[in-house]
């Protein structure tokens, strides 16, 4: 008689499987006072503005954000920004790495600048959208200085002014590279279907393709060298942007070569990082947090 597959959906049998036992994580608090309640609900309604997941009222930043959320002009770029903190401070807490403030020390701050940031920034016209993270950020850190009585800005202040050049290089050198292959990607009528399949037929015609992230190692004329970060192989690329690169960045993407090209073909942009978010990312390291940035390996 056949073994069924085991149900983690590992694709082995249920006998041979060697994944850890599924489970559930279940957070619960009990409410004492009809105006407890009435907290929640509220925190809860606020919370949703900008997508807060609903472990997180039960977990220690909970109140914090929405508190902040809650006192202050709450325009895109905070809606945005507490969107962005609130799902980095779930994953890190989830994993275990947080359980207060206090825990959000100088490496907590330097991922969430120099890799989080970039790996979630939208492209625009004005290209500034570095930059109003950055501030939403001081701005959040003062604020729980100032009415929690927290030390963030302290952490916080040193790492934006160590990656703030490299991390506003990294949104220039993504739309730059992203609007020169689809020119009309901002227009309210572009066509994201024909786009895709000019892209899918220019990927059949190359001969030879390698996905993954990128390490800048040198320029030569108009041509970059990048370095595989997990194989450590070297290529020398044509289409990166030569005047703005410069050796260390990292790019995650795709590039192809022709048949009897010598030189690969930079092809498509998944995201630019700083040098220091190497650490970070998968799947170069085992700290990486690769449920944090599930697009670094593409899927066709």
């Amino acid at each position: 008689m056949k073994t069924p597959p085991c149900l983690c959906g590992c694709g082995n049998s249920a006998t041979a499987c060697k994944s850890p036992p599924l489970s559930v994580k279940v957070l619960s608090r009990p409410i004492n006072s009809p105006e407890e309640r009435a907290q929640i609900i509220e925190n809860v309604e606020i919370g949703s503005t900008f997508n807060m997941r609903m472990r997180g009222h039960l977990l220690f930043y909970g109140k914090d954000l929405t508190g902040y959320a809650k006192s202050t002009t709450v325009t895109p770029n905070t809606t945005n920004f507490l969107h962005l903190l609130s799902n980095f401070l779930y994953a890190k807490s989830d994993n275990g790495h947080l359980e207060s403030w206090d825990d959000c020390c100088h490496a907590f701050w330097d991922e969430f600048i120099t890799t989080y940031c970039p790996h979630t920034l939208k492209l625009s016209h004005k290209e500034k959208e570095a930059e109003r993270f950055l501030f939403q950020l001081i701005k959040f850190g003062n604020w729980m200085d100032t009415h929690r009585k927290t030390s963030l800005l302290a952490s916080i202040h040193p790492c934006i002014q160590t990656h703030k050049p490299d991390v506003i290089l990294c949104e220039k050198i993504l739309n730059h590279l992203l609007k020169n292959q689809f020119p009309n990607l901002l227009h309210k009528n572009w066509d994201c279907v024909k786009a895709l399949e000019k892209m899918k037929a220019a990927y059949s015609r190359y001969t030879a393709v390698v996905e993954g992230l990128f390490e800048v190692t040198g320029i030569i004329e108009q041509v970059v060298v990048i370095k595989h970060v997990e194989t450590n192989q070297s290529y020398t690329v044509k289409g990166l942007t030569c005047n703005l690169v410069k050796p260390h960045l990292l790019i995650n993407g795709e590039i192809g070569r022709h048949y009897r090209e010598t030189k690969w073909n930079w092809f498509f942009t998944l995201g630019v990082y700083p040098k220091q978010s190497k650490k970070y990312l998968p799947p170069h390291t085992e700290t990486a947090e690769a449920g944090l940035y599930p697009n670094l390996s593409l899927r066709r």
